[in-house]
């Protein structure tokens, strides 16, 4: 199974209170509010959500309804299975109960409400893979700008900043930071989904870390010898045609030292001069070997 399957597994095989019933099974149905087909048709591509689905209707409204796999997801041809649902059974049920939502948004059934719109609607990728994204989808902007207005007012770890755009003909809400992802996982207690996407994301940014360390210190390396090549060919021009004579104790000191140590940076010439009783700073070597070019190429 992908991530974001396990996620939504982990999230319908734990217990549910019995007054989270409602308002999860609003927030899968959300996207049906107000459908006027005469057949209404629930879907999923993970047949346990489907059952879990049906279990929440038959728990509420006495209702059952035969499962069938006969559709396949356009993009990706998995099976998708669904309840079908009359027009008038879906009228007198659950669309009645959708006049709730701005209820459920605005207390703490707010939890199992948006867990139900991630069920149905809800997607994360990867988190191995080079972007970190988690998104849902709604048939317009009223519910999901509600919901981005109380999850932004939070002043705890529950605070949770989904951005929202148009997509052709729905509305998306989603994060893209992975600490706000991780919260997100923590509100729908996905908690163990939540360990392993920060566990995960750990180990990449140490390993992501360590490469960038890696490239700095060779990008770092390669300026070193780049300009200690460039000192040494002063250095040489210098000394077939000027004494040393015409120097201060300080350069010719750094001349030594740079002729001793061609792979020493800056920063290494200053405490191997500090050492020998020549205290200097890194930016004094970088002036005194500019003022060794200026005397060979200029004089």
């Amino acid at each position: 199974m992908s991530f974001c399957s396990d996620i939504k597994s982990e999230i319908i095989n734990k217990p549910l209170e019995e007054n989270h019933l409602l308002p999860l099974l609003c927030g899968f149905a959300l996207q049906y509010k107000n459908d006027t087909k005469q057949i209404i048709r629930i879907k999923s591509i993970q047949l346990s959500i489907i059952k879990f689905i049906n279990d929440i209707i038959f728990k509420l409204y006495n209702k059952k309804y035969p499962i069938s796999n006969d559709l396949k997801h356009k993009i990706t041809k998995e099976t998708v299975y669904s309840i079908d649902i009359n027009q008038e059974d879906f009228n007198s049920t659950i669309n009645q109960d959708l006049e709730k939502c701005k209820k459920f948004i605005n207390s703490s059934m707010i939890r199992p409400f948006i867990t139900g719109i991630f069920l149905s609607n809800g997607y994360i990728n990867d988190p191995n893979s080079k972007k970190y994204m988690l998104y849902m989808k709604f048939k317009d902007e009223e519910v999901p700008n509600q919901i981005i207005s109380k999850l932004s007012s939070y002043e705890d770890e529950r605070k949770i900043s989904f951005k929202i755009i148009k997509v052709k003909n729905h509305i998306e809400i989603y994060l893209k930071k992975s600490d706000q992802i991780a919260n997100f996982l923590a509100f729908i207690n996905a908690h163990v989904s939540m360990l392993n996407f920060e566990n995960i994301r750990l180990t990449k940014d140490f390993y992501n870390n360590t490469n960038r360390l890696a490239i700095c210190d060779s990008v770092n390396f390669a300026k070193t010898l780049k300009t200690s090549q460039k000192n040494l060919s002063d250095i040489e021009l210098l000394e077939t045609k000027f004494s040393y004579l015409i120097l201060d104790e300080r350069l010719k000191k750094l001349i030594e030292l740079r002729k001793e140590n061609p792979e020493a940076s800056y920063g290494e010439l200053a405490d191997l001069s500090t050492l020998q009783g020549f205290p200097i700073s890194k930016s004094t070597v970088a002036k005194l070997f500019v003022q060794l070019s200026n005397i060979v190429h200029k004089s």
